[in-house]
């Protein structure tokens, strides 16, 4: 079955690969490699949806499967989600990175929605055969099927594109199975019957010479999801013979479309809405009001009424006047579409109410109603007495005073109803917040998408208290995206909520810290400063986001001042302080840990922050088989967010055991896991840049500033791998944005200073940095190490090596403590700029270490080379920079130096310029760009553009 289903597949038939993998489905399970057949058939005739479906039971079944993800990607492009095919995309780079089509995925996803064309309109009335077909097709993908039907029924009766055109149609109408009933019945028609059996038939009747009618009068034609089967054709019941010959000219006839109730009411219709259309512009949706039949030779009236012979054409406009109304005055093409020579469809547009037409008598028996007379009123005259029209005056007084006591005694009433009410709401959403803020402290993961969904109902069905039920739906979506989901979507639906929230009071305090909880972790502290001050004070809640900007903006202890003590049994709280503790080490670290673990080690949190932090006796080996089997036990209770965390924690343990082909492995499923965490695009994005892949690191890199736009290590990581392809330009992009944002000066910042050519602001930056200036601690660990490392490169450019060899020394042992990839990457570095600072040389052995440390890093050889050139060994010197030239072909850096060295000190310009050839190639700018262009070496070098 699989065989043929791929031969159907090869010939282009997806209408036969439909039918039998339909069929076979109905009666077992059908196997992932004819799933994948169906949802590509589906995909060719434009049905997404139904393509999704199938893509689906594969995907749930294996979600690693490259080739349904590459396809569902697609449909996401051709469906016009493209943000939906990147997280596909990724899935797909994570599970197979070197997929044949993941460049062009990449690209498509990247480019702009796919959308209909402006002028779609005129394309649909005057377009070539071609255009209407390709603009159906678009209609069809976006799901715009009754536009699409109609353009594909308009071709089909020009008879261009016959074959696709009929393919789409079949796929429209949704008969998969073709009326077959059983798999064998339909593989014998496939095997017995030719490609072209399967176009669909032209239905035509004998007409007979004398009367001009069909022969057969019960033939019917074929029903359709759009076909009239009545509309063209003679109905016996007023058919009759004509003995008269007719007049020369052409007879038209208006028949009204009468709806359900018969004839004479008023003709109705069913309004259809085609997305990706607006009404105003005049192609929104129409209402088929009458049909104009235009008869050849015969009249098409009851055999009852004989009409009088026309003297002239029917006038439309006089009929629509007549019809419509007079308000419906103007240009006949506002009414009227011609779909074709034989119909004139007159419309009325939905935007505008009409007043209804006067519908026509029915033909019915006239029935006799007996007249039955009415007793005339008897008048009253006005002659009451004094005394009575004194005592109504007084009645009505009396009835006045009462109305008014009434309505005085209403609005006592109402208040005092409305002030219950008040009450009752605040009481209620004083409980609402309680029950919340007591399942985020206890941390599960299930429980919080229940409640999540609950809320979500409520503030749908809009139950009172509505502005409390909002502020606790978005504070509760917004800690679900920041620990357990990393879901984008859960934080896009803040910013409606918050128009549901009072600006005062207790449900407006819940939505700051909503706000809050979403700016941290996109690192932007100043805003998250902001929404802090507008909390509820006092609240854990609010503490722990406290304790998680003081962490983030001045270290450990401001962060443990900012936390307080936690006197309470929350878990989520008690694992936050236990890490905050082991930050700071030494006893603290080991009571407060071990504590956790030997009490709650089997919760999930526990287990996980264990896990990532050490917390047990158990060796490498040990911890792995615990990560592994408690993945196997608790993965269907466990978030995405959490099964990544395991994951990067099983990375770590494989990468301290000197295994990195696994590391790197686990890493890429932690990111399949989920996708949007920013420590694993990070750390994906610098095992890229160490592996030489600087375009695939900035691409990652990059992905992880578009969800979080001020991340500090992914903003660090994107600023090495731009000055690492020596894009200064857009390295000064990414600082720019951060310093806007209020944010203090960075590592990254200085770097860039050195790129430049501006090591002496790059000195002042660091120094100030070291010193903790400005009311800021002295940054210490891998912090202090970064700063040191850079500092002591810009010195050295200043010509300060023994300046420079004293802040590198300082920071060596700090960088190699630290577990970032990139610092260990800059700590090689650092090696191979230590000897190039030296004061001499150093001995054969030392440099036989370092070159060992330095590994094949591009920029670490260069460094070394240069050492070489200075002490005038050009031989060992030019070994190491055509060893950067060819290890670094995506390393701006190791190209122009290596450039540079042919150029001024070998005088190779042959060599020189293709090296530089192919350091333009990677889109530098700066000044290093511009040594090159003045050269002279590259032609046109100065006309290429810059990223």
């Amino acid at each position: 079955m699989l065989a043929v289903l791929r031969g159907l597949a090869e010939g282009g038939e997806w209408r036969q690969v439909i039918r039998l993998v339909e069929s076979w489905a109905a009666g077992e399970p059908v196997p992932t490699e004819a799933l994948l057949l169906e949802a590509r058939a589906f995909f060719e005739l434009r049905l997404m949806d139904r393509a999704w479906v199938r893509l689906r039971e594969v995907t749930e079944a294996d979600p690693e499967h490259a080739e349904a993800l590459a396809l569902t990607a697609r449909m996401f492009v051709e469906r016009g989600w493209p943000g939906r095919a990147r997280k596909v995309v990724e899935r797909l780079r994570a599970v197979v990175p070197d997929h044949p089509e993941l460049d062009e995925l990449d690209r498509l996803c990247h480019a702009p929605a796919v959308g209909l064309p402006e002028d779609a309109a005129a394309i649909a009335e005057t377009g070539s055969a071609d255009a209407r077909l390709a603009l159906a097709e678009r209609y069809l993908a976006t799901g715009s099927v009754i536009r699409a039907r109609s353009l594909l029924e308009r071709l089909r009766r020009s008879g261009e594109h016959a074959r696709r055109v009929d393919d789409l149609l079949w796929g429209i109408a949704g008969d998969f199975t073709g009326g077959v009933g059983s798999l064998d019945a339909i593989l014998d028609e496939v095997a017995d019957r030719r490609a072209s059996d399967w176009e669909t038939p032209e239905h035509t009747e004998s007409i007979d010479p004398d009367t001009g009618l069909p022969e057969d009068e019960d033939e019917a034609l074929p029903e359709g999801p759009s076909a009239f089967p009545t509309l063209f054709r003679r109905p016996p019941a007023v058919a009759r013979e004509a003995t008269e010959p007719l007049a020369d000219d052409e007879i038209t006839v208006a028949s009204v479309l009468s709806g359900a109730g018969g004839p004479g009411e008023e003709p109705t219709g069913e309004r259809t809405e085609a997305s990706g259309f607006d009404e105003t512009d005049g192609s929104g949706d129409t209402q088929i009001m009458q049909v104009i039949s235009r008869a050849e030779g015969r009249s098409l009236v009851a055999a009852e009424e004989e009409p009088p012979a026309p003297e002239r054409p029917l006038d439309l406009r006089a009929l629509r006047s007549s019809r419509l109304g007079d308000a419906e005055a103007g240009e006949d093409e506002d009414f009227l579409e011609e779909e074709d020579q034989d119909l004139v469809v007159v419309v009325r547009r939905e935007e505008q109410p009409e007043p209804p037409t006067e519908p026509e008598p029915r033909r019915a028996p006239i029935e006799v109603i007996e007249k039955v007379p009415v007793p005339e009123a008897r008048v009253v005259e006005d002659d009451l007495e004094p005394d009575i029209v004194e005592d109504f005056h007084a009645r009505g007084r009396q009835v006045r005073r009462l109305v008014a006591g009434a309505l005085v005694l209403l609005v006592v009433l109402g208040g005092a109803v409305l002030g219950g009410l008040k009450f009752v709401a605040a009481t209620a959403g004083s409980d609402i917040v309680r029950t919340v803020h007591a399942e985020l402290a206890r941390g599960d993961f299930r429980v919080l998408v229940r409640r999540e969904r609950g809320l979500a109902d409520d503030v749908t069905a809009r139950r009172i208290p509505l502005g409390a039920r909002a502020a606790e739906l978005a504070l509760v979506r917004a800690v679900l995206w920041a620990e357990y989901t990393g879901d984008p979507r859960q934080v896009e639906s803040l910013d409606e909520l918050g128009r549901l929230v009072p600006d005062k009071g207790r449900p407006a305090r819940e939505f700051a810290l909503a706000r809050g909880i979403v700016a941290w972790m996109r690192g932007d502290l100043p805003a998250a400063r902001e929404a802090l001050a507008a909390a509820e004070p006092g609240d854990p809640e609010t503490r722990l986001l406290a304790a998680r900007v003081a962490l983030a903006d001045a270290g450990v202890d401001a962060a443990r001042e900012a936390w307080g003590r936690y006197e309470g049994d929350g878990l989520r709280y008690r694992v936050f302080e236990a890490g905050l503790l082991d930050r700071v080490g030494g006893e603290d670290r080991q009571r407060a840990g071990r504590a956790l673990v030997s009490e709650l080690g089997t919760e999930a949190p526990v287990f996980i922050a264990a896990q990532e932090r050490g917390w047990t006796d158990e060796g490498p080996e040990a911890r792995l088989a615990a990560i592994d089997r408690f993945l196997q036990e608790r993965r269907d209770v466990l978030s995405p967010r959490q099964v990544g965390r395991l994951y990067a924690a099983r990375a770590d343990l494989l990468d301290a055991l000197d295994r990195s082909e696994d590391a790197l492995r686990a890493l890429q499923r932690a990111q399949a896991a989920d996708p949007t965490h920013p420590g694993h695009l990070y750390r994906l994005g610098v095992a890229e840049l160490v592996a030489g892949r600087s375009t695939a690191a900035s691409r990652r890199l990059v992905r992880c500033l578009e969800l979080y736009p001020f991340q500090p290590a992914c903003t660090r990581g994107e600023v090495q791998v731009l000055l690492d392809l020596d894009r200064v330009e857009r390295a000064r992009l990414v600082v720019d944005r951060w310093k806007e944002a209020g944010l203090p000066p960075t590592v990254a910042e200085a770097r860039l200073r050195v790129a430049e050519g501006r090591p002496g602001a790059a000195v002042d930056l660091a120094s100030a940095a070291l010193a903790g200036t400005g009311g800021r601690p002295a940054p210490e660990g891998p912090v202090a190490g970064r700063w040191y490392h850079v500092l002591g490169l810009a010195l050295g450019e200043q010509d300060h090596p023994e300046l420079a060899r004293k802040a590198l020394r300082r920071a060596e042992p700090l960088l190699r403590r630290s577990r970032d990839p990139l610092d260990r990457l800059l700590e090689r570095r650092l090696a191979a700029a230590e000897v190039l600072y030296a004061e001499s040389l150093p001995d054969r052995r030392t440099l036989h270490e370092v070159a060992g440390r330095v590994g094949e890093d591009p920029v670490a050889q260069v460094l070394l080379a240069r050492a070489y050139l200075a002490a005038n060994r050009r031989a060992a010197a030019a070994q190491f920079f055509q060893e950067a030239a060819a290890r670094g072909t995506e390393n701006a850096l190791a190209l122009f130096w290596a450039g540079w060295f042919n150029h001024a000190v070998r005088h190779d310009d042959a060599r020189a310029r293709a090296i530089w050839r192919r350091y333009l190639d990677l889109g530098p700018s700066g000044p290093r760009r511009a040594q090159v262009e003045a050269s002279g070496l590259v032609p046109g070098a100065a006309g290429k553009g810059r990223p």
